[in-house]
């Protein structure tokens, strides 16, 4: 094992120790995973420490990724970040120094303020989704205040299972209409066919 990669498994081991199986994570790998049961959608919360590969010999630096999801089911397996709809990453880069617990200081203190409050948003669906109507009511209706390019689809498909398929579909004319004026070359197929799996079809951007 390397330098790099020690210093990396040791403070993979430094938070979940000091941090998240506190928070009732589970770690496996570089990855932790924590469900919270729900009705019908559960949250599931990622944390996620990535090597950079800019780390040779004892250079180590790693980027902290956070991801979240709602599910109907707790995950088989382990959750991978980049899965989910919902993400951040806390910070830049961050170096690793060989004493691990002295450099990663500055780490834990932005993981506890970044990560509890992104976390906090994505803890139960009806009030994400009561967050995600307020955002759309101050910014006069524009669905694009969710996503930069549309609204994420797990998001259309709670509103649907919901009882508020009015809401998936202004939604999905919206995505429409931002890659017609964004990316005019962009197929929009993929859209009109997430909207029939839904039973939204037709759309009318």
């Amino acid at each position: 094992m390397s330098e790099a990669s020690r210093r990396t498994a040791a403070l993979v081991s430094m938070i979940h120790r000091e941090l998240t199986k506190p928070r009732g994570f589970k770690k496996r790998g570089a990855t932790m995973n924590r469900y919270l049961p729900g009705d019908p959608y559960g949250a599931v919360h990622v944390l996620n420490v990535q090597a950079s590969r800019a780390n040779i010999g004892d250079r180590c630096e790693v980027f902290i990724n956070l991801g979240a999801d709602f599910l109907r089911a707790q995950p088989a397996g382990v959750y991978k970040e980049h899965v989910c709809p919902f993400r951040k990453r806390v910070g830049d880069v961050w170096p690793v120094e060989a004493d691990v617990d002295a450099s990663a200081e500055g780490l834990l203190a932005a993981l506890v303020e970044e990560g509890d409050s992104f976390f906090g948003r994505f803890a139960d669906a009806h009030d994400y989704l009561e967050d995600v109507d307020r955002q759309v009511k101050e910014n006069g209706g524009d669905y694009s205040v969710i996503g930069n390019c549309g609204v994420p689809s797990r998001i259309c498909e709670m509103w649907v299972c919901f009882g508020q398929p009015s809401k998936a579909r202004a939604a999905l004319e919206g995505t429409l209409r931002w890659f017609a004026a964004e990316r005019p070359r962009a197929d929009p197929g993929r859209v009109h066919a997430f909207a029939r799996s839904l039973g939204l079809e037709p759309l009318n951007p």
